[in-house]
This record gives structure tokens, C-alpha cells and sequence, in this order.
């Protein structure tokens, strides 16, 4: 594993952002900002002012590459006459997206598609039929419930798809929580990316993001904190605080975002786990402002080098390193805890089980039955 140094290089960005809001306790837009601005990966400004913000941001760093998603997703369910926010009927999406996004700006966009439920294909189909002709710098957001992914939808949202084959879309996957961790939901994306290669898919934690990027997806963009990992349908109420009331930290030697609380327990009898990117171990951090942005930038960077390390095999041979890699944190994991009570991340759990070749079950401990 690498140790997260390569991701200071604004060479060759792996094909990896992030997507960060200003609606964070954790300094996440800002050290989400300077991060990509050193490493020339994109970020998605996912805010309710996300142009304004975006703008301010590039201001101030001229190199930084922006996205911005104001997420009119996020606050309301799209129907057949009204699939898109903000767009007036004299001017049409044409005139939205001059006005907000002109080709050449310093930040490109998304269209500012409302949300869609998995079981309406009549407002599903008009967002595709209004998106169909957009300038280069603004993609069709795609941001539908989760379920659509099963197999009792699937090929009704595959089908509505295969009518605008050869468009590049932008995914965003919602449900309460963990919204791609399920079998069926992990198959469908794959076979959503299979037959549409290039799209791309946002909102998702590091785990999904490198199935994603192993299946056809052209970019994947981590959530630079749980609410941006975990994208909810309009209308979902937020989970419980995370322990010690600190940012999930991605742990690559266990494919893990936990707490350093938890992962303070779990080391309890070994060697803490220790960052040498940020010359720190990374179970001791404290619920300041200060230690939670230190947790959002490790994320970034070990995020941006797992990914680094994915891509640097050849494309044909991704989702077996990918298996490998899995496999070896569940060794380590299962060295870590020998009783059996640590449960192992729901998407490495479900990732391992779907993808062995005995086809055996697990317990959510990590013993194959």
C-alpha cells in the first residue's frame, strides 16, 4: 500500500475528486480546496451556494479545477412537467446554464436535475429528454433513489438509458444509509457502467469509488465527509453522531472509515496504525476543529493514492487487484480480532461475499461459513 506521497504529485491526477460543502464542522471545503489545488484532481462543491462559493474559491486559487452542484436533488422529488429546477420557460435550460455556467467560465456544472424516485421512469425520461443537448462544460446529474440498482428495477432504469446511449452521465445514488452497500446495488452499478462507459459517479466512499473506476466509470468523486459519502433522498433525517464526535478515517490497511475511537479500541492490544504522510498514528485525535480537518486531509490524500494504486494497473486487470486488495485487509482484519466482535465495513463485507469464488457466506465479523 502506498503511503499517501504520490498524491502530493499534480502530475497525472488519478481519476479520483472529491465533493466537499461549506455546511461542515470540519474545515472540509477548505482543506477539500487546498488539496486539489496542489494535486490537480477535481472538486465538486456540493452547497445550497455552491457557485458562489465555488467562484470564491478559484479567486483565490486560479489552478483549482471546480465543479459546482447547487443540488436542487437534494430538496425536491422531479416530476414528468418539471424534471429541473430554476429553469424558466422563455429561456429554457439553455438560458440557465449561460447564465450560470457560460462555456469557458472557471467552473463547470451539473444540470440542476431534481430528485428521482426509482419507480417514476415518466420524470426519469423528461430528465433525459431536456438534458439531451448541453455545452461541454455541464453534465446530466442523475440523482435517483438506490433501490433502482435491484434486479426488479434495474432493466426499466437500463432501458430508459439505452435510449441516450453514448451521453455521459453523473450518478448520484441515494438512500438512508449506505446507499450502494448491497448486493443487487453493487451488480447493478456495475452492469450501469459496463453499458454506459465514461459516465461517472459521485457522492460515495473510497470503496465504491474504486469498484466504480474498476467497472467503466471515467471519474468518481468521495464524499470529503459522511454526508457526502452517504447522499440521502429528500426528506431523510440524519443517523447518529460517529464516536467521539469525529470524522470517519480511512484506514487502506483495513479498507475501513471508522472513528478513531473505534480504531482505538480495536489496536487496544496492537501497534496503532500510523500515517507517514502526516507523521501521525491515527487512532489520537481530538474533537477540535483543528484534529477534525487533519482527518479530513489524511482521507484525501490515502483516498487519492488507493486510487492512484488501482489505476496504475491495467484496465483489464483492475477488479481482480481490487479482489486481492479486499482480501488481504480481510486477513487483517481477522488477525486484528481473533474473538470475532469487530464487524467489518458493510461495502468490504458485501464486496468480499459477492465476489468469492466458492461463493460462501460471512459473518458481518469476517468468518467465511
Amino acid at each position: 500500500m502506498d503511503d499517501g506521497l504520490m498524491s502530493q504529485v499534480s502530475v497525472a491526477a488519478p481519476p479520483v475528486g472529491f465533493v466537499a460543502s461549506e455546511k461542515s464542522l470540519c474545515n472540509e471545503l477548505e482543506v477539500s480546496a487546498e488539496h486539489c489545488d496542489r494535486t490537480g484532481q477535481i472538486l465538486v462543491v456540493s452547497d445550497d451556494r455552491a457557485l458562489p462559493l465555488a467562484l470564491d474559491l478559484v479567486q483565490r486559487m486560479p489552478r483549482l479545477r471546480l465543479r459546482a452542484d447547487p443540488g436542487a436533488w437534494r430538496h425536491g422529488d422531479a416530476t414528468p412537467d418539471h424534471p429541473l429546477a430554476d429553469v424558466d420557460n422563455l429561456f429554457g435550460i439553455a438560458g440557465w446554464y449561460e447564465q450560470h455556467f457560460p462555456v469557458g467560465g472557471p467552473v463547470d456544472g451539473y444540470t440542476p436535475s431534481k430528485f428521482l424516485r426509482a419507480t417514476d421512469r415518466p420524470a426519469r425520461q423528461a430528465l433525459l429528454e431536456q438534458t439531451a443537448d448541453l455545452p461541454p462544460n455541464i453534465i446530466t446529474r442523475i440523482a435517483i433513489e438506490a433501490t433502482v440498482l435491484e434486479a426488479v428495477r434495474r432493466d426499466d432504469f437500463l432501458d430508459d438509458l439505452a435510449a441516450h446511449q453514448g451521453r455521459k452521465f453523473s450518478f448520484i445514488f441515494a438512500d438512508k444509509k449506505d446507499p450502494i452497500a448491497e448486493y443487487q446495488r453493487i451488480e447493478g452499478l456495475r452492469q450501469v457502467l459496463g453499458e454506459h462507459p465514461g459516465s461517472e459517479v459521485d457522492h460515495v466512499d473510497p470503496l465504491i469509488a474504486a469498484d466504480a473506476l474498476a467497472s467503466g466509470a471515467s471519474w468518481a468523486g468521495v464524499g470529503a465527509s459522511s454526508a457526502r459519502r452517504m447522499p440521502r433522498r429528500p426528506g431523510d433525517k440524519g443517523g447518529p453522531n460517529s464516536a467521539g464526535y469525529l470524522p470517519g478515517l480511512f484506514l487502506e490497511e483495513l479498507l475501513e472509515l471508522r472513528s478513531p475511537m473505534i480504531y482505538a479500541d480495536w489496536y487496544a492490544n496492537s501497534r496503532s496504525p500510523y500515517c507517514a504522510t502526516c507523521v501521525r498514528p491515527l487512532d489520537v485525535f481530538e474533537p477540535t476543529t483543528t484534529d477534525k480537518a487533519v482527518i479530513i486531509g489524511h482521507n484525501l490524500h490515502q483516498t487519492t493514492a488507493h486510487i492512484a494504486s488501482l489505476v496504475a494497473q491495467a484496465p483489464e486487470a483492475r477488479a481482480a487487484w481490487l479482489r486481492e486488495v479486499r482480501l488481504e485487509a480481510h486477513a487483517r482484519h481477522m488477525q486484528l480480532n481473533p474473538l470475532g466482535d469487530m464487524v467489518l465495513n458493510r461495502g468490504l463485507h458485501r464486496f468480499l461475499e459477492l465476489d468469492d469464488p466458492q461463493m460462501r457466506s460471512m459473518s458481518r465479523a469476517g468468518a467465511w461459513k
